[in-house]
């Protein structure tokens, strides 16, 4: 895994006031690599657009800890973008994003409500968006996440790896 974290922590930033806010790993993989098969789950998968923001944004909060509304369903509905929700009959408790363009597809934005983890969601979510994602005529998937996580976990095992760290700076303390 490649960084420039140490060089820059020792620099001209660090120098300048700033400090390390978080640590990021930015995973690909081709689009057209098996994933293998998914988690059994009993979950639905939908996709979903604008008609379901509430869901998205129920699902966000509640399993990411975000608490910006918006920003979950900011992209439903615009050119690109694909959302696929989870649902527990008809209790939405997982989602996941899928942006396309051109031949680069992204995956984010996965959330699955606290009490319904471990049910195969979101190894079901991430399967379903990189079929998408082929069909879109994507040739590489890219996402980034927190190092250590199960979302880390999950990508590795449906064939992602580790290209690079991402460090994001800011001022203060």
């Amino acid at each position: 895994m490649q960084t420039a974290a140490g060089v820059l922590a020792d620099g001209v930033l660090a120098a300048r006031g700033l400090v390390v806010w978080s640590r990021l790993v930015r995973l690909v993989r081709p689009c057209h690599a098996r994933p293998g098969p998914p988690a059994a789950t009993d979950l639905v998968l939908r996709q979903v657009g604008p008609e379901a923001a509430q869901d998205v944004v129920t699902v966000g909060l509640a399993g990411f800890d975000v608490g910006e509304p918006d920003w979950w369903s900011a992209p439903l509905g615009a050119p690109g973008w694909t959302q696929v929700a989870a649902y527990d009959g008809v209790v939405p408790v997982a989602t996941g994003a899928l942006h396309v363009s051109g031949p680069v597809a992204w995956v984010g934005a996965a959330s699955t409500v606290p009490d319904h983890r471990r049910r195969g969601a979101q190894s079901a979510l991430l399967a379903h968006r990189l079929q998408l994602a082929a069909a879109s005529g994507a040739t590489r998937v890219v996402s980034k996440v927190d190092p250590g996580t199960g979302s880390e976990r999950n990508l590795l095992r449906a064939g992602f790896e580790r290209a690079y760290e991402v460090v994001q700076w800011r001022y203060g303390q």
